[in-house]
Formats: C-alpha cells, sequence, structure tokens
C-alpha cells in the first residue's frame, strides 16, 4: 500500500476554491486538511505550494503541523515534486497528486502512482465531511445576493482597516493577501 503523498499543493488549492462553493479555502486551510486526512489514513504527506516560505506567525501554524509542508522559492512546485520523484528510494511506495501533465509524466516514469488533484480533491472532501447519520435534505442553491445586500464601500474599507491594524508592522502577510 502506498504511504507517502506527494501533492502539488496550489494545483489542489485551486481545485478546492471551485469545490468550497464560496467558503474560503486557503493554504494553511489546505494543510490542515491534508494533515488531518493523512493521520487518519497512517500516511505521510508532502505538501509543495509555489512560492517563498510565510514568515512570521503563519510560518509558526505551518510548522506545528505533522507533515512536511514546502514552498518552491524562486522555482516551481512542479520542479520540486519531480525532483522528490527523482530522489525516492522505493517509488512503489508513493503517490504523486497532480494535474499537471508533466509532474503526472515524470512520476510515472519513475513508476510513481498518479491521481489527479480532481479525484484526490473529492475524496479530501469526503474525509473532511461529517459522517451522515441519517438522510437529509439536499442542501439549496444559494440564493443570489441584492444590490443591497452586497457589501458597500464603507464595509470594505472597515474590513481593509482591521488587517492593518491586526497586521500593522508585520512583514508575514500572506503573499495572495491584496490590501485595498
Amino acid at each position: 500500500m502506498n504511504r507517502r503523498l506527494i501533492i502539488d499543493g496550489n494545483n489542489l488549492l485551486h481545485l478546492m476554491h471551485a469545490y468550497s462553493m464560496g467558503r474560503p479555502v486557503g493554504r494553511l486551510h489546505l494543510a490542515g486538511m491534508i494533515d488531518r486526512y493523512a493521520q487518519s489514513t497512517n500516511r505521510q504527506a508532502t505538501l509543495v505550494f509555489d512560492g517563498p516560505r510565510p514568515r512570521g506567525g503563519i510560518a509558526k501554524q505551518f510548522d506545528a503541523l505533522q507533515n512536511e509542508i514546502l514552498f518552491s522559492g524562486p522555482v516551481t512546485a512542479d520542479d520540486i515534486i519531480l525532483q522528490i520523484v527523482e530522489r525516492l528510494p522505493d517509488p512503489s511506495g508513493a503517490t504523486v497528486i497532480s494535474s499537471d501533465h508533466a509532474v503526472r509524466d515524470g512520476a510515472r516514469r519513475r513508476r510513481v502512482e498518479v491521481v489527479g488533484s480532481e479525484e484526490f480533491g473529492g475524496v479530501l472532501l469526503a474525509a473532511a465531511s461529517p459522517p451522515r447519520s441519517s438522510p437529509t435534505k439536499p442542501i439549496p442553491a444559494p440564493k443570489p445576493v441584492s444590490e443591497e445586500e452586497k457589501p458597500q464601500a464603507s464595509d470594505k474599507e472597515e474590513v481593509d482597516r482591521w488587517l492593518r491594524e491586526m497586521w500593522e508592522g508585520a512583514d508575514d502577510l500572506p503573499p495572495d493577501w491584496q490590501l485595498g
């Protein structure tokens, strides 16, 4: 049985955004989901994200997780994943999670099992969902938000002000946060 998961983090993260139905899924949230899944299935996971490693409090939260979280720095996560695959002492004991063709092809050349991000995302979400004790009604589709219910400029300004106060002087804002 394959015990090591090597996961293309950004590839899976983009997919999870589509599955999340409007709920935010960030890198740390995804890493926590992977951590819980790996523990429940008795596997090790290496999650690789593109870009620089966060600093400060965010980095400490990543460090508190059980599994390995890597950030690619100046190269791509795909490059890091392919390096890991090339260095595996026993490729038969690993599974690469990615929908990127180059990563999948490189893993297959080493005879590493490959699972698409779409398939793994479904498994991950099913594992994260609470078990159903009884049949339930289907979840209704969300109703459209009227113009009156949409956040106004003053709401956005209030959120931006709050974020600036919380993070004032901090250099560890996640790179995908854009303060207006």
